[in-house]
C-alpha cells in the first residue's frame, strides 16, 4: 500500500473517530433542550387553581402573573368614615395595585374598616399578601371573570383613585354587569376582590 492510501485511510479514521465522538456528546445543546422542556412543564395556566386562589393573568413565560381570590371580601368604602384625603394611588396598570395599596394604606391608616385595608388584612388560603386590584388588574379580572366566578353584577372597587380635581372624593370602579369602567364616590360600599401576585 502506497504512502499517500495510507496517509488517507488514516485521515479518514481521524475523521470518523471525531464525528461519532461529537454525535455521542453533544454538549450545550442538550442542556438547552432540556432547559426549554422543563420551562414548559412548569409553566401556569390562567384558570389553575394556585396560590391560595386562581391564576387571572400570566406573563409571556408562563412563570408569573396574578390571583384572584375565589370569593368575595364583602362590601366596603373605598375609604374610612370621616376620612377625606388625596392618597395618590393613581396608577391603573397590571402590576400596580400592590403600590397602589400601600399609598392607600399610608394615607388612610390602619383602623377602621375600609376596601385597601380588608384586602391586606385578609389571611385567605393561608396568604398575607393580598392587596386591591388596580383598574387595569381590575379589567383583566373582569375578562376572566367567567373562569374565576363569584362575582355580583354590580360595580367593584379598584385600588385606583380619580386624579385630578375629584381625588378626595372618588375612585375607579368596574362594572361586573356592564363591562363599563367608572368611578363612584369612596363613601360608598361596594364589593371587592382581592388579588396577589406571584
Amino acid at each position: 500500500m502506497s504512502k499517500s492510501m495510507k496517509a488517507l485511510i488514516a485521515a479518514f479514521l481521524v475523521l470518523a473517530c471525531s464525528c461519532s465522538k461529537d454525535a455521542l456528546n453533544p454538549g450545550p445543546v442538550n442542556t438547552q433542550i432540556k432547559s426549554n422542556v422543563t420551562s414548559q412543564l412548569a409553566a401556569h395556566f390562567v384558570g389553575e387553581h394556585f396560590g391560595g386562589g386562581i391564576i387571572f393573568y400570566l406573563d409571556s413565560a408562563g412563570q408569573h402573573g396574578l390571583i384572584a381570590d375565589e370569593t368575595d371580601l364583602g362590601e366596603y368604602t373605598w375609604r374610612p368614615d370621616n376620612i377625606i384625603t388625596i392618597t395618590g394611588a393613581t396608577k391603573t396598570g397590571l402590576g400596580s395595585g400592590k403600590s397602589n395599596t400601600r399609598k392607600i394604606i399610608r394615607s388612610q391608616g390602619m383602623s377602621g374598616t375600609y376596601a385597601a385595608l380588608a384586602c391586606i388584612n385578609s389571611t385567605k388560603a393561608g396568604y398575607t399578601d393580598w392587596y386591591l386590584p388596580s383598574k387595569g388588574e381590575l379589567k383583566a379580572l373582569y375578562f376572566r371573570r367567567a373562569v374565576i366566578g363569584g362575582f355580583s353584577l354590580t360595580e367593584y372597587w379598584s385600588s385606583t383613585e380619580v386624579n385630578g380635581n375629584s381625588a378626595d372624593y372618588a375612585a375607579w370602579t368596574q362594572s361586573f354587569d356592564t363591562g363599563g369602567e367608572g368611578n363612584n364616590y369612596k363613601y360608598a360600599s361596594l364589593p371587592i376582590r382581592a388579588i396577589r401576585s406571584f
